[in-house]
């Protein structure tokens, strides 16, 4: 369990420094994988940056949010406080979006109806891969994310990168280690050339706030980058549908009337997903509070080791 606790009085002063309505209440909204967010007053949500404070990754959010804003259904951010004045964490407070998250509900659906959602998922992904940048990174700033412009250079240090973070959080040995370099670097399969396209970076159903079977909003963004769109896509149709075939079926369809995969795109599909886990591998041992997700996470790398590394 997590020790932070927002209350009331300072939720107040959170309201005050950004001319918002007087709070009467506060509620933990989620527990939450890394961060805590708190509804106030049923009209804000304030997200505070407890689990990494030592990185800027909600100034990226709210920059994104407003970048958004008109293109892809997104909260209004109200204000981003990095000053550290009245939480000892940075925060950004944002609109509180009426309805409830997709979360595991489209599994139960009648099937024309989870065939329904799964393709509005698919066209919804395919609008935020839409939108595309020059350079391939992480970093956001006005003038968009900041990086390469080469998708193999770009590429090659952030697997690079990632291996030296693993090998420095012992996750794995170091051989395991120089075969994912030597997988990835070498690999013709990944010598082209995509566009930049913007990437949600935890595009889950956990993520998407509905009601009256429309999307209202997509949220948490504060992992979002430019990247290749087939890395989200792989993503999701492995993490969040399992490989189904009906339900890749119809995600695709709603992808694919916006953006079109290419042929190579399932021979990346195991490798893409091996990336995701390995850019948060280094992070697991910091979640003491959810032992299970631990387990999962390096079970997944594992067997996505085996079958990718054959």
């Amino acid at each position: 369990m997590r020790d932070f606790n927002l209350s009331l009085k300072d939720a107040k002063s959170i309201c005050k420094k950004f001319d918002l309505s007087i709070p009467q209440k506060v509620v933990r909204l989620e527990e939450g994988m890394v961060n805590d967010v708190f509804s106030v007053n049923g009209r804000y949500v304030i997200k505070i940056n407890t689990g990494n404070p030592d990185i800027p990754k909600l100034k990226k959010e709210a920059e994104l949010y407003r970048l958004l804003s008109g293109k892809v259904p997104v909260p209004k951010v109200y204000g981003l406080d990095e000053s550290k004045e009245i939480l000892p964490y940075s925060y950004i407070v944002m609109q509180y979006v009426e309805g409830s998250s997709l979360g595991f509900k489209h599994d139960s659906f009648p099937k024309t109806k989870k065939k329904e959602w799964l393709v509005k998922l698919g066209k919804v992904l395919a609008s935020i891969h839409s939108i595309n940048f020059d350079r391939f990174g992480e970093t956001f700033s006005d003038s968009g994310f900041q990086g390469e412009s080469n998708y193999k250079k770009y590429l090659h240090d952030y697997v690079n990168s990632t291996c030296q973070r693993i090998k420095e959080s012992n996750e794995l040995d170091n051989q395991k280690i120089d075969k994912i370099r030597k997988y990835f670097l070498d690999n013709p399969l990944f010598n082209i050339n995509p566009k930049a396209s913007l990437l949600h970076g935890n595009y889950v159903p956990a993520n998407i706030m509905v009601a009256d079977d429309d999307i209202k909003a997509i949220i948490d963004w504060e992992w979002s980058r430019s990247g290749h769109n087939e890395e989200e896509v792989a993503q999701f149709l492995y993490r969040n549908l399992k490989l189904q075939k009906e339900d890749v079926k119809s995600f695709r369809q709603g992808y694919e009337n916006i953006i079109e995969l290419s042929i190579e795109f399932e021979e990346r599909l195991y490798a893409y997903n091996l990336l995701y886990y390995l850019r948060v591998l280094p992070e697991i041992s910091k979640w003491t509070h959810r032992p299970d997700k631990q387990k999962e996470y390096r079970s997944e790398t594992n067997k996505l080791l085996k079958k990718v590394m054959k």
